[in-house]
C-alpha cells in the first residue's frame, strides 16, 4: 500500500521522484517481412521467338518469358509450330510479325529494308562499327603520330583519316543467306590508297575480284557506288585507306562514304522510326523523306513535318528551326544584269538565296539600291548580237568574224576565220561554259551556280560551305593544225586572275582531254595578286578546261561559312587556234592553198591581196598559182584561154602581123 508521503515502485521523472532505471525486459521476437506473392503468368508475360536453325535450315516458333517478367506458373499451353525457313526475309518496307508469321507493311513514320540494314546518318559512329589507325606502310617519317587519326562521322558522311596514316573502318555482318554490301563513296586523290575487302567466318581474306576491291577514283564532288557479294554466315568488311605524301607538305585527301546498305541479314521484327528531320506519310516505305526547307520535325517516327514559326528558318532535313538573325553585308552580293532590249545593264544587289536573315530589325543591313542603267559592254571577240532586238551575244556563224563591237561580217576570199574562245566581258555566260557548286554536304551549296557574273570579271559564288568546290568549265571541240613556227603547239590558253583570301584557299586549273581523264595543270594557294597565266596545248582533241576554287580543304561536319568574303576572280580567258568558238579576224591563206577552211574564189578567179576581192584573169591568160610572175600566165602564141581560165587551147584561127585573120577550122582532122 502506498502511504500519503511515499511511493513504492518506479518514480515518475520530472515529478520530483527518484530516477530509477526500469527493469530489463526480455527481447520480443520479430517477424521477417513476407515477399509479395508473384502474380500468376498470363499470355502477356510471354513472347514468341525462333529456335536456332537446325542442320536442314529449319526452326521452331516457341514461347519464352519476356525480359523482366516475374510471374510464376507455366506458359499457356501451346504446341510449338514450325517456323519460317532460316533464309526467309521480308521485302523492302515490311517487317515480320512472328505472332502471325507473316510480313506486314511498316506504318507511316517508319521504314524498313526488309532483310537489309541501312547506314546513312553519321552524327556518330553507328553500332557495330569500329575504327583503328596505324602508321602507314608508306609513311615518310617514323615520327608520324596516328593516335588521333581515324574515320570520323561528319553528319552527312563519314571521312577517313588523312596524311600518311592507315585508317580502317570495320563492320561485321551475320547473314542468314547470301547477300551483298553496297556503299556510296567519294575518292578524289590518287595519293590515297583505298582498299575494301571481306573476311569470312574463318577470318580468311577472300582474294578474288568479287570480295576484294580497289575502288576507282571519282571526280570532285561526284559520288560512286560499289558492291561486294557476301556469303551466308559471318562477314567482316574492311574499308582501308593509306596516304602517300612522301614527305610533301600537301596531305593526301580523305575518302568519304555517305551510304552503306547490307542485304541478306535476318528479318526485322519491327520497323525503324524515321529520325528527326525526316518522315514517311505512307505505309510500306523503305526510306524516309527529308523535311523541305523551312519545315522541321523534332521527333522521330513521324508522318509529316511542321512549318517553321514566323521569322525562323530551317534547311532541308532539319530537326529544329533557327531564329533569323539580322542581315549583314555577307548576306548579299553584287551582280550585273544581262543586257536588256535597249542594250543597257545595271549593277544590282541580291540577297543570297535562300534568304535566312531579317532586314526589318534594328541593326540590320539593308539591300543597297541598284545602280543607274548604263550601256552594255561590247560582245566578246568573235561574238555579236544576232539581230537588233537580241539581248545575248552569240558566236558569229561559220566563215564570219567580229571584234565584238560590230555585226558579224563574212571573211574575204582566200582567207580563213581565226577561231578562238576570247572572254573579257562577263554580262552573260557563253554556251561553251558552265558553272556549278559541288559539296560533300547535302546543304553545302547555296545554289547550283558556283560563280557570279560581274561585268568586267567573273567571281566565285557566295553563301556556300567553306569546303565546297566552285567550278567554272570551258569546253572546246578541238584545235586546228599545228601553229606555224611552234613545234608541238596546237594552241594556247591564257587567263588573268586574282584571289582575295583570309584562309588557306586554293584555285585549281585543270585540263580534261576527252578519253584521257583529268589532270591538274597548276594550282595556287592563299591570296594571289592579279596575274596572267599561259599554258601550251599539245593535242588537237576535244577538251575541257576547269577552274575550281575552294576556301579550305578542312572537312567540316556541317555547312560552315567562316570565310564569307574569300573569292577568286577571273578577268580574261583566251583559247587560240580552236575549231569552234568565234572568229575575231580572218587569216590570209597561201595562194593556191587547198586548206578546206579557206574561203575560195569561184572557179577561174583569184584573190587579189591588195583589194581582198576575187578577180578573173584576162582573156588569153590562165591561172597558175605556182608561176613566179603571178597567177595569170599568158597563153602561148596561137592559143587562147577557156572561159574558166584554167587552160589554153587553139581555136584554129590565125591573125598575122597585118591583122589578117585566117580560119583554119576546115583543116581539122
Amino acid at each position: 500500500m502506498a502511504t500519503a508521503h511515499g511511493t513504492v515502485g518506479p518514480a515518475v521523472h520530472g515529478q520530483g521522484g527518484t530516477d530509477t532505471p526500469p527493469a530489463p525486459q526480455p527481447p520480443q521476437p520479430t517477424q521477417a517481412p513476407q515477399p509479395p506473392a508473384s502474380p500468376a503468368c498470363t499470355a502477356d508475360d510471354f513472347k514468341y521467338e525462333y529456335t536456332e536453325c537446325d542442320s536442314s535450315g529449319g526452326r521452331w516458333r516457341v514461347l519464352v518469358p519476356k525480359v523482366g517478367s516475374t510471374c510464376t506458373g507455366p506458359p499457356p499451353a501451346e504446341t510449338p509450330k514450325r517456323g519460317k525457313e532460316c533464309s526467309f526475309s521480308c521485302g523492302s518496307g515490311e517487317f515480320f510479325n512472328i505472332d502471325q508469321q507473316t510480313c506486314q507493311r511498316c506504318p507511316p513514320g517508319t521504314y524498313s529494308l526488309g532483310g537489309g540494314v541501312l547506314f546513312d546518318h553519321w552524327e556518330a559512329l553507328p553500332g557495330g562499327f569500329t575504327t583503328s589507325a596505324d602508321i602507314g606502310d608508306y609513311s615518310y617519317s617514323s615520327q608520324t603520330n596516328c593516335s588521333s587519326v581515324t574515320w570520323e562521322p561528319k553528319g552527312d558522311f563519314i571521312a577517313s583519316g588523312s596524311g600518311d596514316c592507315t585508317t580502317t573502318l570495320v563492320y561485321s555482318a551475320n547473314l542468314k543467306k547470301a547477300g551483298k554490301i553496297t556503299f556510296t563513296y567519294q575518292y578524289i586523290d590518287d595519293n590515297t590508297i583505298f582498299h575494301v575487302y571481306v573476311q569470312n567466318e574463318q577470318c580468311q581474306t577472300v582474294m578474288d575480284s568479287d570480295t576484294n576491291k580497289w575502288p576507282d577514283t571519282t571526280e570532285e564532288g561526284a559520288w560512286k557506288e560499289e558492291s561486294i557479294d557476301l556469303t551466308s554466315g559471318n562477314n567482316v568488311i574492311y574499308w582501308k585507306t593509306t596516304g602517300l605524301s612522301f614527305g610533301n607538305e600537301r596531305k593526301p585527301k580523305p575518302v568519304f562514304i555517305k551510304k552503306i546498305t547490307i542485304e541478306g541479314v535476318a528479318y526485322t521484327s519491327e520497323c525503324t522510326k524515321c529520325p528527326p528531320g525526316t518522315y514517311t506519310d505512307q505505309p510500306g516505305q523503305s526510306e524516309c523523306k527529308v523535311c523541305e526547307e523551312n519545315h522541321h520535325q523534332p521527333q522521330p517516327g513521324q508522318r509529316n513535318c511542321q512549318n517553321c514559326p514566323r521569322n525562323h528558318y530551317a534547311e532541308a532535313g532539319a530537326a529544329q528551326c533557327t531564329p533569323m538573325p539580322a542581315c549583314e553585308a555577307k548576306d548579299y552580293f553584287e551582280t550585273h544584269t544581262p543586257c536588256d532590249e535597249n542594250k543597257q545593264t545595271q549593277l544590282m544587289y541580291k540577297w543570297i538565296e535562300p534568304k535566312i536573315c531579317r532586314d526589318d530589325v534594328n541593326g540590320a543591313v539593308k539591300l543597297p539600291a541598284s545602280g543607274a542603267k548604263e550601256p552594255c559592254p561590247p560582245c566578246n571577240p568573235g561574238m555579236a548580237f544576232p539581230n537588233q532586238t537580241a539581248t545575248v551575244c552569240e558566236f558569229c556563224p561559220a566563215q564570219q568574224y567580229s571584234e565584238g563591237e560590230q555585226p558579224c561580217q563574212t571573211c574575204p576570199p582566200s582567207t580563213e576565220p581565226n577561231y578562238s574562245h576570247q572572254y573579257k566581258w562577263w554580262n552573260s555566260l557563253s554556251s561553251s561554259m558552265e558553272m556549278t557548286c559541288i559539296s560533300v554536304h547535302v546543304r553545302g551549296c547555296a545554289s547550283t551556280r558556283g560563280w557570279e557574273l560581274a561585268g568586267d570579271h567573273i567571281h566565285s559564288g557566295v553563301g556556300n560551305a567553306d569546303d565546297a568546290y566552285l567550278v567554272l568549265a570551258l569546253r572546246t571541240e578541238g584545235f586546228r593544225d599545228q601553229v606555224p613556227g611552234a613545234p608541238g603547239e596546237f594552241g594556247r590558253i591564257t587567263f588573268v586572275f586574282d584571289t582575295a583570301c583570309t584562309s588557306g584557299c586554293q584555285l585549281f586549273f585543270m585540263q580534261e582531254i576527252e578519253g584521257r581523264g583529268t589532270k591538274v595543270i597548276e594550282s595556287w594557294s592563299g591570296a594571289q595578286s592579279k596575274q596572267q597565266y599561259s599554258f601550251v596545248i599539245s593535242a588537237q582533241d576535244a577538251m575541257t578546261f576547269t577552274w575550281a576554287f575552294q576556301k579550305t580543304d578542312e572537312v567540316f561536319g556541317e555547312n560552315q561559312q567562316n570565310f564569307p568574303t574569300d573569292m577568286a576572280r577571273i578577268y580574261m580567258i583566251n583559247v587560240t587556234n580552236t575549231v569552234d568558238g568565234g572568229a575575231s579576224s580572218c587569216t590570209a591563206c597561201p595562194q593556191g592553198s587547198e586548206n578546206a577552211r579557206c574561203i575560195p574564189c569561184k572557179k577561174g578567179f583569184f584573190a587579189n591581196p591588195d583589194t581582198n576581192t576575187c578577180e578573173q584573169c584576162p582573156r588569153g591568160t590562165y591561172l597558175n598559182f605556182g608561176a613566179a610572175d603571178g597567177p595569170c600566165v599568158p597563153c602561148s602564141e596561137g592559143t587562147t584561154s577557156n572561159e574558166d581560165r584554167t587552160a589554153c587551147f587553139s581555136d584554129c584561127t590565125y591573125t598575122d602581123e597585118n591583122g589578117h585573120k585566117f580560119d583554119l577550122s576546115g583543116l581539122k582532122g
